[in-house]
């Protein structure tokens, strides 16, 4: 497990691959081979091979997907 000190109040996560943004919070969450940019929530979520944007909200699904900016997925 890989603790980045720009994240916050996550419990358990899967950092294979993983480069996450400052100020993103990520909480009950798998994530792998993903990019997540800045300031973005992640909750409840497995998600893999997927690009997350700035300031975009997450919340309950596993998926593969693509988020733009400022985007919610909830």
């Amino acid at each position: 497990m890989f603790y980045c000190r720009q994240c916050r109040n996550y419990r358990k996560c899967d950092w294979s691959g993983v480069s996450v943004g400052a100020k993103t919070k990520i909480e009950n969450s798998v994530i792998s081979q993903c990019i997540i940019q800045t300031n973005s929530n992640i909750n409840d979520a497995v998600i893999s091979n997927s690009m997350i944007g700035n300031y975009c909200v997450y919340k309950g699904k596993a998926d593969d997907l693509s988020m733009g900016d400022y985007s919610t997925q909830a």
